[in-house]
């Protein structure tokens, strides 16, 4: 089932004149040569594909050096913020929340 959802997909995202498909997230890891034989544009696993340039040392540059886990995530509604007794301002200026690496529920 998944992968006629899948290749259903591919061909009309190949009927909009895109050049190639990417297939994103590790839950798609390995649909890739399935799908292929569908359309005949590239279809790229995207964590194969990361995964290859890491292990043969062919990343580019980062832009930036900043490690986005040590930087301040403000202004996030309220469902994102797990101290349940942080309350927003009730003035007209709403300042945010502000959640720290710390708190978020994925670290």
């Amino acid at each position: 089932m998944a992968l006629r959802v899948l290749g259903d997909a591919c061909v009309k995202a190949a009927r909009t004149g895109a050049k190639s498909i990417i297939l994103g997230g590790a839950g798609l890891v390995g649909y890739a040569p399935f799908l292929q034989d569908q359309v005949k544009l590239p279809i790229i696993d995207s964590v194969s594909a990361g995964l290859n340039l890491y292990l043969n040392r062919k990343m580019p540059p980062a832009l930036q050096t900043i490690n986005a886990f040590e930087t301040a995530w403000n202004n996030l509604p309220d469902h994102m913020c797990l101290d349940t007794k942080q309350q927003r301002p009730q003035s007209g200026v709403d300042q945010g929340a502000s959640l720290s690496r710390h708190q978020l529920p994925w670290s």
